[in-house]
């Protein structure tokens, strides 16, 4: 469990799909992430086999996002993670998702001991890419027709990239 100001950060578990369920399959999400609707069994079964954080909400103990941590496919024989997130609408644009990375970002270098953290934001979440930014990550370039969404709209990706000596020599972090 982490823990800061505003939050607490579990590993999302099984039982957390039906809340969950709630803002990935909202059409603000789906601005952002290209997929076809979770289903029960679908997140269920991807919620056993990567690594997520849930962010509670000490206000009113309610699960307001996720993040997940999964194998970086872009770079071989390195030790590395991409990173997932997304959050409820109605706790958007309120700094949470940036206090939340920030507690993931320190335990995947820290604790994982992993060698670069990636994200692949779509080009128009300029949201994402402003706290990607934010952060101190680095942008290395954009991935062209990357995603097809499930309404076929054919997207690109920008790719982000923060070593773990960019981390230690972050003072964002």
């Amino acid at each position: 469990m982490i823990e800061t100001k505003r939050l607490i950060l579990r590993k999302a578990t099984t039982l957390d799909t039906e809340k969950i369920l709630v803002f990935v399959n909202s059409a603000y999400a789906k601005k952002y992430n290209p997929y076809d609707s979770y289903s029960e069994i679908r997140l269920w079964k991807h919620l056993r086999e990567t690594t997520n954080f849930v962010l509670i909400s000490k206000e009113n103990n309610e699960i307001i996002g996720v993040i997940g941590l999964e194998d970086d496919t872009i770079r071989i024989n390195i030790n590395a993670i991409s990173l997932t997130y997304i959050i409820d609408e109605k706790y958007s644009n309120k700094g949470y998702m940036t206090e939340a990375l920030k507690e993931v970002i320190r335990y995947v270098f820290e604790e994982e001991n992993v060698d670069i953290i990636s994200l692949k934001i779509i080009s128009s979440n300029h949201a994402s890419i402003h706290l990607a930014e934010t952060l101190g990550f680095v942008k290395e370039g954009i991935i062209r027709e990357a995603i097809k969404s499930f309404d076929n709209i054919v997207y690109d990706q920008v790719l982000y990239s923060m070593t773990k000596m960019e981390y230690e020599e972050n003072p964002l972090i």
